[in-house]
């Protein structure tokens, strides 16, 4: 085991990429639900875990290590995305987007990442046929539709997001 993937797990006292991932989702749950999850903290376990992955080169570990590893990394810029929006920082939203996007595995089941891309490149024509000509496709397809909709209405930080020039 790296030096790196070992300061890691002991962010969480754990001894395993599995063991990592269920434990990281949990606190990333817990601080995203409470809004309190924030890409710029340096402090934050989440981005620290995060920082120390991405040392480590993925080549190097095992199959399901391998998978884990994506995991979590792909969940941190996944959920950097949300956190840029609600910052209105469009040109980071974008970032991790595209970062999110790139760590995503192609059969993967979650279709939010994609939804995020479109918005945030301003693509809603793209992002309406995403949740409604793919409907039902996968688990988050309420949480697709929720999300387009705030978009349209300018809920939840789209009014000001959207007018934001990069």
């Amino acid at each position: 085991m790296s030096q790196t993937a070992q300061a890691a797990f002991d962010l969480f006292g754990v001894d395993s990429f599995r063991s990592l991932h269920d434990a990281y989702m949990w606190q990333d749950q817990r601080m995203f639900k409470q809004r309190v999850w924030d890409y710029e903290d340096p402090l934050n376990i989440l981005t620290m875990t995060r920082e120390a992955l991405e040392v480590v080169d993925p080549g190097t570990l095992n199959s399901d290590d391998r998978m884990w590893w994506y995991e979590i990394i792909w969940f941190w810029y996944h959920h950097a995305v949300s956190a840029a929006i609600r910052k209105q920082d469009k040109a980071r939203a974008r970032y991790f987007a595209c970062v999110a996007l790139a760590y995503q595995g192609e059969d993967h089941p979650n279709r939010i990442t994609r939804l995020l891309w479109l918005l945030v490149h301003d693509q809603l024509a793209e992002a309406r046929r995403w949740v409604f000509e793919c409907k039902k496709l996968g688990p988050d397809h309420e949480t697709e539709v929720d999300i387009l909709e705030d978009y349209e209405s300018g809920d939840d930080g789209w009014s000001a997001f959207k007018n934001i020039k990069v």
